[in-house]
């Protein structure tokens, strides 16, 4: 029995018709064949790797790195960098996403804000690892392995300090010969560092050693205004000051 509505807007209730048995089995059967006949199998299926060498698929690919890069904040220089995309098109992508024209300025070119906090260092040298790790899995573009690192570590630092810009720029200054991979002496954890620099000791050692007592490894208390050394509260080992922590 087949269950068909009424098309009159006067009449709401549902109109029966009568089937036999030889009916729907000759309609089941002509579903299944349809069905078969339509159905690819897996030899069939179309080349991935021959379809995204069409340049109609590039430019496609392209567009999606593009809008991905600025809704994480890149810019439109950046975006035409990574993507060879043209830059009215970046900006008309950028003012399309943001509501606002794309800031204007310059990309870093120096290490200057990173040396300013070791924590901005500990970062930098998370960046790098993520960076050898994605990029060994298969052959990627540049913007797609920049939104892969840095959604990577968005999702594994509780607070972040580096934008996508400056994520963009730690594989560069690695590549300028600027920075250098090092080992540390203490807990032998890879990290970096500029070429001039002589200590053997990465941001976090540094960081765990600055608020903790370096002789029994007490976690250190906050001091009173105006004084500068206290004892540990622990093994009553003079310690100094310690300063405020840079982000």
């Amino acid at each position: 029995m087949v269950i068909a509505w009424n098309s009159s807007p006067f009449l709401s209730m549902p109109v029966f018709y009568p089937i036999n048995q030889h009916h729907q089995r000759n309609t089941s059967t002509s579903m299944n064949t349809a069905v078969a006949t339509h159905t690819v199998s897996p030899q069939n299926w179309p080349n991935n790797r021959a379809l995204s060498r069409l340049p109609a698929c590039q430019k496609a690919v392209e567009i999606l790195d593009a809008s991905r890069l600025i809704q994480l904040g890149a810019r439109a220089g950046l975006v035409c960098q990574l993507t060879h995309i043209d830059k009215t098109t970046a900006n008309r992508l950028y003012r399309q996403i943001h509501g606002r024209p794309s800031p204007s300025g310059q990309m870093p070119f120096t290490d200057a804000w990173y040396l300013k906090s070791d924590r901005r260092m500990l970062h930098a040298a998370v960046i790098w690892r993520l960076y050898n790790c994605l990029d060994q899995k298969d052959s990627k573009s540049p913007a797609r392995l920049l939104i892969e690192v840095y959604e990577t570590y968005q999702s594994i630092c509780l607070e972040p300090l580096l934008s996508v810009i400056q994520v963009a720029f730690v594989p560069q200054l690695m590549e300028m010969g600027l920075w250098h991979e090092c080992r540390c002496g203490r807990c032998a954890t890879p990290y970096l560092t500029p070429l001039e620099d002589t200590e053997d000791e990465c941001p976090g050692c540094k960081l765990h050693r600055r608020f903790r007592c370096q002789h029994c490894g007490e976690p250190a208390e906050g001091f009173r205004r105006g004084r500068r050394s206290a004892s540990c509260s622990r093994c009553g080992a003079l310690r100094v000051e310690v300063r405020k922590l840079n982000p």
